[in-house]
């Protein structure tokens, strides 16, 4: 492309070729008459002369009559500048000859029209050897009579519309006489001339046609010796001296001859007779290799063709069909290379490819339209400058008509460079600049939007942007060249090199300086131009450039608007519940996540809230992608809704590029929703306005506010009274008083502590509804008790004061050791476990299975020695939170504030239960739980337990200590499981271990727990009182627990087992067992009567009784035990117990 353009530009030696090409000609002009229409005299306005020239225009075809009655329509093409030179290729081409001329000029005196005949003769001087005939149209003036234009108007279709002041009778003045002048003239008054001057000027074409159509008929006759060579400029001092006689010019001759009389006949409107010469004449010269001239026909014959269609597409037909498109179309070609043999031809070869171009865009070849072009470029042509700028835009509009935008906006910028190259004399920078504007679309760039272009070539769009700066500066228009350099460095940041970017801000600190942009769009027209455009540029009219706002310096990553920190961020109030008394209505549509913001492809706004008055942050995460700081000034905030006081900042970007954070503050004035959509600020020099929209990496259009009404602020903590006795007496506010603030507690595990909770309000207005609570870990926290309801006593609490609950704090002991931590010792687990055995003989048969005695030591003794000792260590403390929060509501009901105060409290172990058991006591209505403490703590214990009993413990010391319980009915007992919480109130509502350690100020007092103890099975049984109500008699006297009884060797010992039934079910399967055993052999050495168990198949309703009775006989004296066993099945499950020992002393 770059060699194509050199060719073009560089400068050949002078010759004989015409003057420069016609870029608007086309194939049809071949079949119109030329006129020139020209102004003459100084006298008619320009305003004037054109809109009586473009009323001439309007006048293209004219029909005439011949002299055989047939109609033709002979077409008109006019001019308003000609030169001679391509006049006088009016021999090789007709079409190029002007025919007529028409001088357009005015006067109001008789020496004023001399002058004008005077002049319109010099015009027609020029052209005579062409020239048909000729009219001078004068317009009179006068005192009555203006030719300003104001008095009577022209519509389009030359319909006369009279002022007010018009005449109806239009006399020429007195010193006008025509017949005074070799000049046909043509008179008119003021500008009622429509009706007159179109039937003058249709009286002239006509006159014109019947000129050419005589020498038309001359031409035809002439023939054989009489034909003269007809030659083009170049050609005539190639025949100088030349056989004319010869074979090959007389053939030459004749074939131009019908070539020329196609051209007649074509403009006579004869377009199937001048066919029919253009192909007699191609035969005749394609033989004797006359190229150009056959060049002429073969064009001669693609014009007839393409005004043949002409005519069919305006339903007129003459009797010929002519050639395809596609046929036009390599004719053309192949004249093109036949004009191409001849440098005196290039700007015939340059319309013919023109005119072939014209013929494919019509036809929608694009492609095969580009290779005519492209052809256009490598002729060679000798044009002076603005021609050479001339032809530079027509083939840029050529190249926009095919699609081309690329090369349409190349051609164009070769064509602004043109107008200020140094070897042009004249530098029209306007004229460049222009051209420039209209060049930027084509390199896929809009300067009406500062958004990023997605397609193109970045390096040629950064160029075009840089001469677009310089060629503005040049101009003066430092406002617009500001404009232009904000806008390459927003849209071609990304990429633009590091130096690049810098050099670029560099320029544009530099520019703005001089010419400060702002948010004003900039109208070129006034700026530029002026409010006149370049005559030479077509579509740059009412450009319009827009505000440029840079958002690529700095790069932002983020932009948020921060809630309120801590206890200032307000929550929405929790809602009432509302009672609904209307219908239940279901409806399987949900709306999950909203479904506008969904479809829109854009992220659903975030909502933050804000309060009325508060100081509140934007958070805005930058980078400084430059390379050398940056200092951006008056950053502000975009909004719209309530009202904001922003505080504009000023900051100094790092040269780094690393994420660094800008911090807007501002105050709400007012309540209502507030939208952020986006933030200005001022960087070199460059007032921006950057919205959220525009930046890709935000995905959202803007951050909704909501702004409330003012709330107050709590602030709470705890307190604890001091353990010195020293107490300031100004104690009103806590801090100073004996009570101080505590962050960390150490608490014993079981351990009771005072505290208090102070509550003060630090806001503005009053606290009018205040509740609290507090959280603390579900396994490990401590335990707290505090009345959340003393507060409202304080209400309405006001801005500075504050109130103090009372809060109290005991220790969890979860310390005790389990049954798989290798130290804990449950008692037998086989007690009163039945489940096992199918009978009682069963039972019998595993003597195993049946406790053995566990005597419970009058005096608790130390701890086995074979126990590990456990003080407390850092590894059993138990570290938790406990979270004090109160909400707090002002006149803004639907809208509160939380503040929240953490207390870390460490839990150390105080006393731990490591070994446990029940025992059987001493009736059936109690038991004794038998356990082992172990003192966790570094110092001595001192343990009251049993009511007023105490023992004192050392650190890590075990401890043996029976507890009498007393045992549950057995019906309250079903719901119990191993683990169970019922098991564990039950215990806890029973057993108290109080215990204390330290002296004086530092004592520390608490309660042990049976938190952690595994009850077993056979331990709630053993806590159970039994299901059947049991009597014993022996000899009928009833056995009483604690009381023997006596008997002789051989007395018969009749017992009596009573079981009535006390539950509110009936119960299943009910076996009894009755057994005489001797201390310390455990033989039965009794002889027995009568069946020793008794077994019921059946069910022993509510309140049943069943009786067995046996007799038993000592057989030796000594002491024995009654053992009394009964089973059953309630509910599914079988129960199993004992009644305790019996006993009975058998003497001799």
């Amino acid at each position: 492309m770059r060699s194509s353009v050199s060719v073009i530009l560089s400068d050949p030696a002078p010759d004989n070729t015409m003057a420069f090409p016609d870029y608007q000609q086309t194939c049809a002009d071949h079949a119109r008459l030329l006129v020139l229409i020209t102004r003459i005299g100084h006298q008619i306005s320009e305003e004037t002369f054109s809109r009586v020239s473009s009323f001439i225009n309007q006048v293209n075809e004219v029909p005439v009559a011949d002299k055989h009655g047939l109609t033709r329509n002979i077409g008109v093409r006019y001019t308003h500048q000609y030169p001679l030179e391509n006049n006088d290729w009016g021999e090789f081409q007709a079409h190029r000859r002007i025919l007529g001329v028409v001088s357009v000029g005015s006067c109001s005196s008789q020496i004023e029209l001399n002058e004008l005949c005077r002049l319109h003769e010099s015009v027609k001087n020029k052209f005579v050897s062409t020239l048909f005939d000729s009219r001078c149209v004068v317009l009179c003036e006068s005192a009555e009579n203006g030719v300003d234009g104001s008095s009577d108007e022209v519509d389009e279709e030359g319909v006369d519309r009279p002022g007010d002041d018009a005449r109806e009778v239009d006399k020429p003045p007195s010193w006008f006489q025509p017949q005074n002048h070799k000049t046909r003239l043509l008179q008119f008054h003021g500008s009622k001339y429509s009706a007159g001057l179109k039937a003058d000027i249709q009286d002239f074409i006509a006159t014109l046609f019947w000129i050419l159509e005589s020498k038309r008929v001359e031409w035809s006759r002439e023939g054989g010796d009489k034909s003269t060579l007809l030659c083009a400029p170049f050609e005539r001092k190639d025949f100088v001296g030349l056989d004319m006689d010869s074979r090959n010019n007389r053939k030459r001759i004749l074939g131009r001859q019908k070539k020329h009389l196609g051209d007649l006949s074509l403009l006579a409107g004869l377009p199937a007779e001048a066919w029919n010469y253009y192909q007699n004449g191609s035969e005749i010269l394609r033989p004797a290799n006359d190229w150009l001239w056959l060049a002429g026909c073969l064009e001669g014959l693609c014009s007839v063709s393409t005004v043949l269609q002409e005519r069919q597409e305006k339903g007129t037909s003459l009797g010929a069909v002519g050639l395809t498109w596609e046929e036009i179309i390599e004719k053309y070609r192949e004249c093109v290379n036949h004009y191409a043999k001849y440098k005196h031809a290039g700007i015939i070869e340059t319309e013919a490819s023109l005119k072939a171009v014209m013929i494919l865009i019509r036809n929608r070849s694009f492609l095969l339209a580009s290779e005519f072009l492209q052809n256009i470029v490598f002729i060679n042509l000798q044009l002076s400058d603005q021609e050479k700028i001339d032809r530079f835009i027509a083939l840029s509009n050529l190249y926009a008509q095919i699609g081309f935008k690329r090369k349409a906006a190349f051609f164009r910028r070769v064509a602004a460079m043109r107008c200020v190259a140094p070897q042009n004399p004249h530098h029209d920078w306007t004229t460049c600049y222009s051209l420039m504007l209209e060049a930027v679309t084509g390199y896929n760039l809009d300067l009406s939007s500062s958004a990023q272009p997605s397609t193109g070539w970045p390096t040629l769009q950064v160029q075009l942007l840089q001469e677009l700066v310089g060629t503005s500066r040049k101009m003066g228009a430092h406002s617009a060249s500001t404009r232009h350099m904000s806008f390459l460095f927003q849209s071609m940041y990304p990429w633009l090199s590091k130096s690049e970017r810098q050099d670029f801000a560099t320029q544009l600190s530099v520019l703005s300086q001089r010419a400060p942009s702002n948010h004003t769009p900039l109208n070129l027209d006034k700026v530029v131009f002026n409010n006149k455009l370049q005559p030479t540029v077509n579509g740059c009219s009412g450009i319009i450039l827009p505000s440029v706002h840079l958002l690529c310096l700095p790069e932002v990553l983020k932009f948020e608007a921060s809630p309120l920190a801590g206890n200032l961020s307000p929550h929405p109030a929790p809602l009432k519940e509302k009672i609904v008394s209307g219908p239940f209505l279901f409806t399987p549509i949900q709306n999950v996540g909203g479904g506008s913001a969904r479809s829109s492809g854009r992220a659903k706004p975030r909502t933050v809230t804000w309060v009325q008055g508060d100081t509140v942050e934007t958070n805005i995460l930058v980078r400084n992608t430059l390379g050398v700081e940056v200092k951006i000034s008056n950053i502000s905030l975009v909004y719209e809704g309530a009202e904001l006081e922003v505080q504009s900042s000023t900051v100094l970007l790092d040269s780094h590029n690393v994420e660094q954070s800008v911090i807007l503050r501002a105050v709400p004035r007012a309540v209502g929703n507030l939208f952020i959509k986006g933030y200005t600020h001022t960087v070199l020099g460059v007032q921006s306005t950057c919205l959220l929209n525009d930046i890709p990496v935000l995905n959202e259009e803007y951050l909704k506010v909501q702004i409330i009404s003012p709330l107050p602020v709590l602030e709470i903590y705890c307190e604890e009274e001091k353990a010195t006795s020293d107490v300031d007496d100004e104690g009103s506010v806590p801090a100073s008083g004996p009570w101080s603030r505590l962050e960390n507690l150490n608490l014993y595990n079981g351990e009771t502590r005072a505290l208090r909770l102070v509550i003060r309000n630090t806001g503005t207005v009053p606290a009018l509804n205040i509740s609290l609570q507090v959280l603390t870990d579900d396994h490990s926290g401590p335990e707290v008790e505090m009345v959340n309801k003393l507060v409202e006593d304080f209400l309405p609490l006001n801005p500075g004061d504050f109130c103090t609950i009372p809060v109290k704090l005991r220790g969890i002991n979860n310390q005790n050791f389990r049954s798989d931590d290798g130290l804990s010792v449950a008692g037998s687990e086989s007690r009163w476990s039945a489940s096992g055995f199918n009978s009682l003989q069963s039972r019998l048969s595993h003597p195993q299975s049946l406790p053995s005695h566990l005597s419970v030591p009058a005096n608790p003794a130390s701890g086995n020695p074979s126990l590990v000792s456990h003080a407390s260590d850092a590894s059993d403390s138990l570290n938790s939170i406990v979270r004090f929060k109160a909400e707090v509501k002002g006149e803004e009901e639907e809208w509160c504030r939380r503040s929240e105060f953490c207390l870390s409290v460490c839990q150390i172990p105080s006393i731990s239960v490591s070994r446990w058991d029940v025992l059987p006591g001493e009736r059936v209505e109690n038991c004794f739980l038998v356990l082992d403490l172990l003192n966790r703590t570094s110092e001595e214990m001192e343990l009251t337990y049993a009511g007023k009993k105490q023992l004192q413990i050392e650190a890590g010391d075990v401890c043996r200590v029976p507890l009498p319980v007393e045992k549950c009915s057995f019906s309250e007992s079903l719901d119990w499981r191993e683990g169970g919480e019922e098991i564990m109130q039950y215990m806890e509502d029973r057993v108290h271990l109080y215990w204390s350690v330290g002296e004086g100020s530092l004592r520390r007092t608490g309660e042990a727990s049976l938190a952690g103890v595994l009850w077993t099975e056979c331990m709630l049984e053993m806590l159970r009182r039994p299901p059947l109500a049991t009597t014993v008699l022996i000899n009928g006297v009833e056995c009483l627990e604690g009381r023997d009884t006596e008997a002789n060797v051989g007395d018969l010992l009749v017992v009596d087992v009573k079981l009535e039934n006390s539950l509110l079910e009936p119960v299943e399967d009910c076996r009894l067992l009755v057994r005489l055993e001797q201390e310390n052999t455990g033989v039965a050495a009794v002889g027995c009567s009568g069946s020793s168990g008794l077994q019921l198949p059946g069910e022993l309703p509510p309140a049943g009784e069943s009786r067995h009775t046996c007799s038993l006989l000592p057989l030796s004296p000594g002491q024995y035990s009654l053992l009394v066993s009964v089973s059953l099945q309630f509910r599914r499950k079988i129960h199993s117990w004992r009644l305790p020992n019996l006993t009975v002393n058998v003497t001799l």
